[in-house]
């Protein structure tokens, strides 16, 4: 079977209000208090038309998809600093967050005729909370150890819960439907900066770190999974002439998986093979990784700075989206896919045109070249991480107008195409291309007295559309399926009133 899709955004709108006062208090010129409120509530509205043809471009049909959104997120968070015998330093740190999502996800599906063959509306509501500690105790020893010590605990709550109504009939909930995560985190770190000398400093490090998450499905069957990992690191910094610096370190990571990610119920999307739908999966485990950097940066004066790092990691249980079919639709989830090498070099470029007449103006540019190899077991072949490009590069300017405090800008992005192929969870083989992203946003902003500014900004300018092709190979080698699908956008539209006093 083969399909192509003509996908376009034809209309959507977004509201957001974001609040993020500081409020700092010195008591005595000693101890400080510093209280960080912070809310964001936003709102968008899309809609989305996709138009199907067969193999030999007569229309098959059509869908009309709508998308509602409201989101509010809440923060406080409050910082004591106060200073003890000598050198020495404690901080205490509490937050307290609770966010929360409702987003209702409708489609009207129709035939080659234009008649009305199915309708659906999904309600999804996502609650969550989060409760964070920390102490720190810092010093300084033998004049050139900058020391600091510290815990760290924290309690977080990821709840979901989906209604889908099919034909104006509600459907029966599923296990799947409902999704509870309990996360536990306790952490201990240590840190040591040592001044070696005028022109390095050597920073190790140790963390040890352990979580547990509980989960329970609507159903009532709970998991529960327990890691303890000790990751150390190690960083030089090494100053070799007053203009030139090198950077070198090597730390161990761990990388958990997202909370909505772990849950196994399934967002309405397009469910096909170049637009699926999204789902969890909580038995993923979390990613570990070796990672090594090497970097030289060059200033300029005060005209700018120029960098050049490299990179390696070696990852375990590397995440992944694949595609599976469920049900008669396809489902994208995440998958622990195998282990995974990981390693480039990227070009950094900030620089101040005065030097050479061009007052005002600044230049930005940055480019990486990208590789990568997994390890997937029981497949011989080796292959690039998925969506990986590579390279990638980007360039932006600003212009400030002194005399009126204007600033102008803009940021170019490229990606180029990229062609990957991957065995998907049912044993298929699919190859995708997907065609290369150019992305320019334009940008204005000017100051309205001493505390406020305005922010015009145009994102999308060159109108980019996306084209993807997806081929589906059964294990045997035969064709299973094709499809193709033109996404069309738009260029979107953003003024902001920003204050600060």
């Amino acid at each position: 079977m083969e399909t192509r899709r003509r996908e376009g955004a034809y209309a959507g709108a977004a509201e957001e209000l974001t609040l993020a006062p500081r409020l700092r208090w010195d008591p005595d010129g000693r101890q400080s208090f510093t209280l960080d409120p912070f809310l964001i509530a936003g709102q968008e509205d899309k809609r989305n038309d996709v138009f199907k043809f067969n193999s030999t471009g007569a229309p098959s049909g059509s869908q009309e998809k709508t998308e509602d959104k409201d989101r509010v997120i809440a923060r406080l968070r409050g910082e004591w600093t106060r200073p003890l015998v000598g050198d020495r330093q404690l901080s205490l740190r509490l937050t307290a967050e609770q966010g929360r999502e409702e987003k209702n996800t409708g489609t009207r599906d129709f035939n080659a005729s234009g008649a009305l063959t199915k309708t659906t509306l999904q309600q999804d509501e996502q609650d969550e909370r989060e409760f964070a500690g920390r102490v720190r105790l810092s010093g300084v020893a033998f004049e050139r150890h900058f020391w600091s010590v510290g815990l760290e605990g924290v309690l977080k709550d990821w709840e979901t819960d989906k209604t889908t109504i099919e034909n104006g009939v509600f459907k029966s909930p599923t296990a799947a439907d409902r999704f509870r995560v309990e996360e536990r985190r306790v952490a201990a770190f240590v840190q040591d900066e040592w001044r070696m000398g005028r022109s390095s400093v050597l920073t190790p490090g140790l963390r040890l770190e352990r979580i547990r998450r509980e989960s329970e499905d609507g159903s009532g069957v709970e998991r529960t999974g327990t890691t303890g990992v000790l990751n150390p690191s190690l960083h030089l910094l090494h100053r070799w002439d007053p203009a030139t610096n090198l950077r070198a370190s090597v730390a161990r990571t761990l990388r958990l998986p997202k909370l909505d990610d772990l849950a196994p119920g399934v967002d309405l999307k397009g469910g096909t093979l170049t637009n699926p739908d999204k789902g969890g999966n909580p038995d993923l485990r979390p990613e570990r990784a070796w990672g090594l950097e090497l970097g030289i940066e060059r200033f300029f004066r005060r005209e700018g700075v120029v960098g050049l790092n490299v990179f390696y990691r070696d990852v375990q249980d590397l995440i992944e989206r694949q595609v599976v079919s469920e049900g008669g639709r396809f489902v994208s989830r995440p998958f622990n896919v195998g282990d995974a090498r990981i390693w480039g070099a990227e070009v950094d470029l900030k620089a101040r045109m005065d030097g050479i007449g061009l007052t005002g103006l600044a230049l930005t540019f940055n480019y990486a070249r990208l590789f990568s190899e997994v390890t997937t077991p029981g497949v011989k072949e080796k292959r690039r991480i998925k969506d990986q490009p590579s390279y990638v590069f980007n360039v932006g300017l600003d212009y400030e107008i002194k005399p009126y405090g204007l600033t102008i800008g803009a940021i170019y992005n490229y990606l180029p195409a990229m062609t990957n192929s991957e065995i998907t969870g049912d044993g298929n083989t699919k190859l995708k291309f997907e065609s290369a992203k150019k992305l320019l946003d334009v940008y204005a902003v000017q100051p309205l007295g001493r505390h406020f500014k305005v922010r015009l900004a145009v994102r999308n300018v060159l109108k980019d559309d996306k084209f993807r092709d997806e081929t589906t190979f059964k294990p045997d080698g035969s064709f299973s399926a094709r499809e193709t699908r033109l996404e069309e956008s738009s260029r979107t539209w953003f003024v902001s009133l920003e204050g600060r006093w």
